[in-house]
């Protein structure tokens, strides 16, 4: 079910767009988003209502693992400067639960 959704101009940017979702999401919701999507700022705001996030990252992010789990998913921290030019007490974190997943391409 499609609980709500975001209509812009040319112009307007896929980031913009899914701030406005906020106002819908709610505890117990999925929200899945792709890989342009996802950075702390975002992720602390959408994690805030209390939605649970699935988001695909880009091939480059560093997501080292902290701890495995079981499954072979695991825990990491991702970190975005605030400011640049400004070190490590510039930064803002949120810990993630990094599940790794390859497509096979299987066209003739």
């Amino acid at each position: 079910m499609i609980v709500d959704a975001e209509i812009g101009t040319y112009h307007t940017g896929e980031v913009e767009l899914s701030q406005r979702l906020v106002r819908s999401l709610r505890p117990g919701m999925l929200l899945l988003a792709d890989r342009g999507f996802p950075g702390v700022r975002w992720w602390k705001q959408m994690s805030a209502t209390g939605a649970e996030l699935l988001c695909r990252v880009q091939k480059g992010w560093k997501l080292l693992p902290e701890r495995v789990l079981e499954d072979g998913s695991w825990i990491s921290t991702v970190h975005i400067r605030v400011q640049k030019g400004v070190p490590k007490a510039g930064r803002e974190s949120v810990t993630v639960r990094v599940i790794e997943y390859r497509l096979e391409d299987h066209r003739p």
